[in-house]
């Protein structure tokens, strides 16, 4: 008799796990479209991030060259004839 008990539970618990089963494949369906549209923002994020980098970076080294340009071009001021012409 408790075999027969045991074998109804176990039934029972995988229909009921099935149904359950079926119902979240119903929502994971249901909710798709704005899974696939997450992952599409997703990756629109990613590729902006990295544009937003790359330019961050380019203007850094623009900046650079513009204080080694400003540097070298105080220098050769400094070396100048008409610089010590004006200043003296």
């Amino acid at each position: 008799m408790e075999y027969m008990d045991s074998k109804r539970h176990y039934t029972e618990a995988k229909t009921k796990q099935r149904a359950l089963h079926k119902h979240v494949q119903a929502l994971q369906e249901k909710n798709r479209p704005m899974h696939d549209l997450k992952k599409r923002l997703d990756a629109k994020l990613k590729r902006l991030d990295e544009q937003r980098d790359g330019k961050k970076d380019a203007a850094r080294k623009r900046f650079k060259k513009m204080g080694t340009k400003r540097d070298e071009s105080e220098k050769l001021v400094r070396r100048s004839p008409l610089h010590f012409f004006f200043h003296a």
